[in-house]
């Protein structure tokens, strides 16, 4: 049964954020399972909170960058939110491969994308489980900036690492990361702890993101009614 707070999720997610016209329907075999179209956006910088978003509420803490890895076991985190561009390559990473079937909002819906992971080497060994038993296993490592996190290329034929950046955080139930791909190309991801953002998280992320440069129309929130 759906709870009342996931209703609420659902319309409130609906409401803020925007719609675009592209997606779910021509989905193709690869690069583009979800028939976005081209929603590839540039790596924004500096990647880091917007001088002009600082709402009192939120207060970053550079120092839990460094107990994230100091610490032995962490919850597990939902991806509730990220750009269409960060959608795209996360599943082919899924699936370990660019040649993805064409996927439908139904498929969306049942993705359910969590995240497990525990320090190792320094950094961090991520498990992404997605689409019922599809998982990938990736090693996340500091590169000696606070917040500044490289990871590497899941698999040889037409996949790419990057940077990515903690860019935004109430040390409570939600962090932003906002990646920089070799390839040149920007995309974000929020996760934690909850299903579902309040209304309050769910603005300020959007105001950030926007102040940041990204597209609103590209804006994709995950709903996990259906796991």
């Amino acid at each position: 049964m759906i709870s009342v707070r996931n209703l609420f999720c659902i319309f409130l997610l609906c409401g803020i954020l925007s719609k675009s016209d592209a997606g779910f329907s021509q989905g193709e075999p690869g690069t583009d399972p979800y028939g976005f179209g081209n929603v590839k956006e540039t790596c924004k910088t500096p990647p880091f909170i917007a001088a002009n978003f600082n709402p009192a509420w939120i207060a970053f803490n550079l120092a839990t960058f460094t107990k994230f890895f100091q610490t032995s076991t962490y919850p597990e985190l939902y991806f509730v939110m990220m750009s269409k561009e960060h959608l795209t390559r996360l599943t082919q990473h899924l699936f370990h491969s660019v040649a993805v079937p064409p996927l439908t909002q139904d498929d969306l819906d049942h993705g359910c994308f969590t995240l497990t992971q525990y320090p190792l080497n320094g950094g961090s060994q991520h498990t992404v489980t997605g689409y019922g038993n599809l998982t990938l296993d990736q090693f996340v490592y500091p590169l000696g900036f606070p917040g500044f996190l490289r990871f590497d290329k899941m698999f040889e034929r037409g996949d790419v690492g990057g940077v990515s950046v903690l860019s935004l955080s109430n040390n409570l139930s939600f962090n932003l990361g906002v990646a920089c791909f070799d390839d040149g190309a920007g995309t974000w991801l929020v996760s934690s702890p909850n299903k579902c953002l309040t209304e309050i998280e769910t603005y300020a992320i959007s105001q950030h993101l926007l102040s940041l440069g990204f597209n609103p129309d590209n804006f994709v929130s995950v709903d996990f009614n259906k796991c």
